[in-house]
């Protein structure tokens, strides 16, 4: 097909492995409770009963809630031969960049005075002129002016990297040839 993603960036995921494992000792603690009584010597009464299904069921649900948000969210963005898909708005429809629209990639912070330590640390994506649409609801975007979007790198696994390989898509596919140095 002509519009494949050539690179795709998902959001940071380990921050959730800790819930993850919560999930499983919730799980694990109401099964022992319940049938094995190894690591916690329990006498059989119905409080104890209640009290194990409902470690067991807040368990699942939140493993349930975890496993979808490790392996079934969308990524966050995605570089296609026609631009840049960010999937950063509510909703299914991403925001499309066109690779012409964009006039730099870089890593940065969205404040003017690059001393302030307390603005973090962002992809930028600054455009020419106005010719994205800012949409209406922005989620996991820190800033959104006229000209430039900032994602947080703290989103971002490897914003470096990240960086570094949609430059070179843009240079590839996009970036016009005035701009290019020779």
């Amino acid at each position: 097909m002509a519009d494949e993603p050539l690179y795709r960036v998902y959001r940071r995921r380990w921050p959730m492995v800790p819930a993850l494992l919560f999930g499983l000792l919730q799980v694990a603690a109401g099964v022992d409770t319940l049938f094995t009584h190894v690591v916690l010597p329990a006498s059989p009464s119905l409080f104890t009963t209640i009290t194990a299904v409902l470690l067991i069921l807040l368990g699942l649900v939140l493993v349930g809630f975890v496993a979808v948000q490790l392996f079934f969210t969308p990524p966050l963005l995605e570089a296609r031969p026609t631009g840049l898909y960010l999937y950063i708005t509510e909703g299914d429809k991403p925001v499309h960049i066109p690779w012409e629209a964009l006039k730099a990639v870089e890593l940065g912070r969205p404040g003017k005075d690059p001393s302030r330590r307390e603005d973090p640390l962002c992809l930028v994506l600054r455009f020419i002129g106005s010719r994205v649409a800012r949409p209406s609801t922005l989620v996991g975007v820190f800033h959104s002016t006229k000209g430039s979007l900032y994602i947080r790198a703290s989103h971002l696994p490897g914003a470096e990297r990240v960086v570094e390989r949609l430059r070179a898509l843009w240079e590839q596919y996009g970036r016009p040839a005035e701009d290019k140095e020779d």
